[in-house]
């Protein structure tokens, strides 16, 4: 199963990502039951206080009996010193010594009008209304968010566009074998094999540099730009015209690769994939793409590497198949559950997994291409 792993000689400052990680020794199963509980007593007074603010607007969205405009009064004024007791806070820690008492405040306003407001169908009906208009504009909100971090990521500076078209100009215009590096050691399983999926010229030179330049024995280093039939050949002249003599590295065209199903795509339309393109897909075809490799390191195209990571290589993976910086220290922005990229009203999916375990970064990587494949974990993605 995937599972990741860690060691304490390598740390997250060996990288700089676009958020903050560090390897951890794993944690007894003692310890994190305590960091789930601890990280869901954290916040209970302020959910519980969000809801009476809640409750309180939709009890003044109705029309609420004229001769009780004292209770509204009052409702509104407790409305208001909760939400300002409350403000940006999301831990209980944050919350002013005052909030207790404006939370008893809040609950005695509101049993006074639940008191009072006596059409029970009417305030369902406003609320059922209520929901479904909130849960639309969710939906909504969520659908844009979606397009609009996948339009920024597609979307190609001007500056880069014009690098690309030049590079590519380049590229087709130089001798066909001039365009074919020396590829010796490109499936030579005793070396460090790094691999980038990218479609950006700039990001992949960054990667690869400072993975050269921060390696004790660069001369051991093999890097693989796995990139679409778009941006191979200006990628692939950015190599050519900056060589690095110090390391192997080899430019790869995953749609020349018979690697994918023919009907990878339209799966990913049906599932409502945000991004159906096979760059963002390939990284679970690893072991097809490399077949004669057992281990290699995959980065994202964000990652700036800092020291020396060879001693990856000697890490003792326990028969686990995904070695991964570990994301799972309390308050740090980088803390993701289960929970929040899977539904597990699903029971299939509830017995499968805990929905209070932590997620890992897919920043840097590494993989047991022998325990994948033993495991045919790619059928299970399929």
């Amino acid at each position: 199963s995937l599972f990741h792993s860690s060691q304490e000689k390598v740390s997250a400052k060996d990288i700089q990502l676009n958020h903050t990680t560090e390897f951890q020794p794993p944690l007894a199963k003692s310890e994190k039951n305590t960091r789930v509980q601890l990280e869901r007593a954290t916040d209970e007074r302020i959910k519980e206080i969000r809801d009476k603010i809640i409750q309180a607007k939709a009890y003044l969205n109705l029309a609420l009996p004229g001769n009780n405009s004292q209770i509204v009064k009052e409702l509104r004024v407790r409305t208001k010193e909760l939400e300002r007791a409350v403000g940006d806070a999301t831990k209980d820690k944050h919350l002013s010594k005052s909030s207790p008492q404006r939370l008893k405040a809040m609950e005695l306003a509101l049993y006074k009008v639940s008191r009072v407001f006596h059409n029970c169908p009417a305030m369902a009906t406003k609320l059922h209304a209520m929901t479904y208009k909130t849960e639309e504009q969710a939906r909504a909100q969520k659908k844009q968010a979606a397009y609009l971090m996948q339009l920024a990521a597609r979307t190609t500076p001007k500056g880069l566009h014009c690098l690309s078209m030049r590079l590519t100009t380049e590229y087709f215009t130089l001798d066909h074998e001039k365009r074919k590096p020396i590829q010796e050691s490109y499936n030579n399983p005793d070396l460090y094999h790094y691999v980038v999926f990218s479609d950006n010229i700039l990001a992949c030179a960054v990667v690869v540099n400072s993975t050269i330049s921060s390696s004790k024995d660069p001369g051991k280093i093999v890097i693989h730009v796995v990139t679409d039939s778009l941006n191979y050949p200006s990628i692939s002249m950015w190599f050519i015209l900056n060589p690095d003599s110090r390391a192997t590295i080899q430019i790869l065209n995953i749609d020349d690769m018979n690697v994918l199903p023919l009907d990878h795509a339209q799966l990913l339309m049906k599932q409502n994939s945000s991004d159906p393109r096979a760059l963002n897909h390939a990284r679970f075809y690893l072991p097809n793409i490399f077949p004669g490799l057992d281990k290699v390191v995959l980065f994202d195209h964000d990652v700036v590497v800092q020291r020396d990571l060879s001693s990856l290589w000697s890490l003792d993976m326990n028969g686990k198949v995904v070695g991964a910086v570990e994301t799972c220290l309390e308050g740090e922005p980088s803390y993701r559950s289960m929970d929040t990229f899977i539904n597990f009203s699903d029971e299939w999916v509830a017995q499968k997994f805990d929905p209070k375990a932590c997620t890992w970064a897919f920043g840097m990587n590494l993989f047991d291409l022998k325990e994948w494949r033993r495991q045919d974990l790619t059928s299970v993605y399929l």
